[in-house]
């Protein structure tokens, strides 16, 4: 039964490994997504064409979890392309 439970330690590790080395070779060494978040927002705004296209490839994230999504969400506002709702996901 150790034994069992030291490979499945090991497998863990292993796999923790792989995502983290696939996350700093999308987001940069220093640049991984903050805990909680669900993207980066980027660090200049959004062109009105932009926060359409993320709105629409962000479709299943909210807006109050989301950076980019909402970064995306105050670009469309401020152009008048969507008026705010109550629960804006």
């Amino acid at each position: 039964m150790p034994a069992i439970t030291f490979v499945i330690i090991i497998a863990a590790c292993a796999i923790a490994a792989l995502i983290i080395h696939a996350a700093r070779q999308r987001y940069g060494p220093n640049q991984l997504p903050e805990y909680g978040t669900c993207h980066r927002a980027p660090d200049a705004v959004y062109t009105v064409e932009e926060a359409g296209w993320v709105m629409q490839e962000r479709i299943n994230c909210n807006v109050y979890e989301c950076n980019a999504k909402t970064m995306a969400w105050q670009v469309l506002v401020e152009a008048g392309r969507i008026q705010p709702v109550k629960d804006p996901r």
